[in-house]
């Protein structure tokens, strides 16, 4: 006898279908109504707010927003915190606002969030990570020659807190003078009419931590186009140019006869499912603030899918203790050599390391002994007998599974040593002198994102040193050079 009713684990249904409903009065009239049921949504969308180290959290911090407004349920939509590094905990939100939760001032830990709904008595699970301050490092900053005889810097920052703060301090020359006041923008552009070879930059962030990076002024290096896939008619392909901080990117097609047309911008250029209308000549056009430089690259697609020369290579790699291993196999008799690149931290650009003529062996295998640090990025550039060039898949080799910085630079009195990792490990830190002679050595257990202090040591001297810091358990090694005031 009442007016509304709730039904609970009805069978499911297929898009196309639908429930009938039937109601029946005291009279015996009936009426009815077909009902589609909605998919209820629960989207959970987590940003974060890094805050600066402080008395409490000297690795620092971070406020952690869950918004869950992006649900079609409604009703009662709670969420806390239920494990911190695997501990039980109970952490409530600091505050709300509607279905926007904030957790304010979490430390450098691991989280679970619980968002439970009411109405559909269902738990959600998402796994949050904070993870250490690291500081500001303008590691991958660039300085280009211009075509006018100007030049441009482009500032790259990874760590530290936004926003910026930017500024030449430097340069060899030293004079006429570049130095700059402080500014937001990452970009400098010098046109007086010298020529500098080095350019000496500092990035300050909103923590107050500052970094030092000189740049080198270079001519920026011809690019290429490359396919990421093979070019087969009906699959996805995507055409690539290698990246530039803070570059602006253009696609055009070429029209005949001589004509072009708009595509798209960023380092790529994708294709959902090539067709026969696809295949032309594409280009790829980078400027560097606001046409300081501009260069062109191009590329014919074709879509024989390896039918002119086979894309059957695939590159393989491994870690060799403090050496990266690539290997390959042979692919089609028609390849004349084969040139393996790597991806080049001065230019952004791959630069062979060493080339293999085909001599009919199924594999080919090279030891990189002198790999780079942090992110290895390999390829396979193969060529015909016709000199026709195609590339393999890439492989990235990771130079250290722990992501490592120290500061500050130059040093007081206590050199601060930052790991970020994915679980405990062992390490050993050495200091030693320009002439290599050991000046301490330390061994420091399960260690997991976590700041190691290392005091000064007694009669150091002012000056340069090396230390490096080595993971006990895979033996891979960071050497790194420091100031000591």
């Amino acid at each position: 006898s009442a007016t509304s009713y709730t039904f609970v684990n009805v069978p499911g249904l297929v898009s196309t279908q639908t429930y009938k409903i039937v109601a029946t009065d005291a009279c015996g009239t009936i009426d009815s109504s077909f009902i589609a049921p909605v998919i209820s949504v629960l989207d959970r969308v987590i940003t974060f707010n890094p805050q600066c180290p402080s008395a409490k959290w000297t690795g620092g911090s971070a406020d952690v927003i869950i918004n869950i407004s992006g649900n079609n349920i409604g009703g009662t939509i709670n969420t806390s915190i239920i494990k911190k590094n695997g501990s039980v905990v109970s952490i409530n939100p600091t505050s709300n606002s509607g279905y926007i939760y904030t957790f304010t001032d979490l430390g450098p830990a691991t989280y679970i969030f619980d968002t439970y709904v009411n109405s559909c008595s269902r738990h959600f699970y998402d796994t949050v990570v904070v993870r250490n301050y690291v500081f500001p490092d303008l590691y991958g900053t660039k300085a280009y020659q211009c075509s006018n005889q100007s030049f441009t810097v482009n500032a790259s920052t990874t760590g530290g807190k936004a926003p910026y703060m930017y500024e030449i301090f430097g340069s060899s020359p030293a004079m006429p003078s570049i130095i700059t006041s402080p500014q937001a923008s990452p970009v400098f552009t010098i046109n007086n009419g010298s020529s500098y070879s080095l350019i000496r930059l500092r990035v300050l962030d909103a923590c107050g931590n500052a970094s030092l990076y000189d740049a080198s002024v270079l001519p920026l290096a011809n690019f290429i186009v490359s396919p990421q896939s093979q070019e087969c008619f009906n699959e996805t392909l995507t055409l690539k140019v290698d990246s530039i901080p803070n570059a602006d990117y253009s696609w055009y097609k070429r029209i005949v006869p001589n004509d072009s047309i708009l595509l798209g911008s960023g380092a790529t250029l994708n294709f959902a499912n090539l067709l026969i209308s696809d295949t032309g000549r594409y280009f790829s056009k980078v400027v560097l603030n606001n046409g300081c430089l501009e260069k062109y690259a191009s590329y014919i697609l074709t879509g024989f899918c390896g039918t002119v020369l086979p894309v059957n290579i695939t590159l393989n790699g491994s870690k060799q203790n403090d050496a990266n291993k690539l290997y390959w196999n042979k692919g089609a008799d028609a390849i004349k050599e084969y040139s393996l690149e790597r991806l080049s931290r001065n230019d952004n650009n791959f630069e062979s390391i060493v080339t293999m003529k085909n001599r009919g062996t199924s594999t080919y295998t090279f030891v990189d002994n002198n790999p780079l640090s942090g992110n290895n990025i390999y390829r396979i550039k193969f060529t015909d007998v016709e000199n026709r060039a195609k590339y393999s898949n890439t492989v990235v080799i990771k130079n250290s599974i722990s992501e490592i910085s120290l500061y500050p630079n130059p040093v007081s009195d206590i050199l601060y040593i930052s790991i970020a990792n994915k679980g405990p490990r062992d390490y050993l830190v050495q200091i030693r002198n320009l002439r290599g002679q050991k000046i301490s050595s330390k061994r420091f257990n399960n260690i997991q994102n976590a700041i190691i202090e290392c005091p000064r040591e007694p009669g150091m001297t002012p000056g340069v040193y090396s230390i490096s810091v080595t993971d006990l358990l895979s033996f891979e090694k960071g050497n790194y050079k420091i100031i000591y005031k």
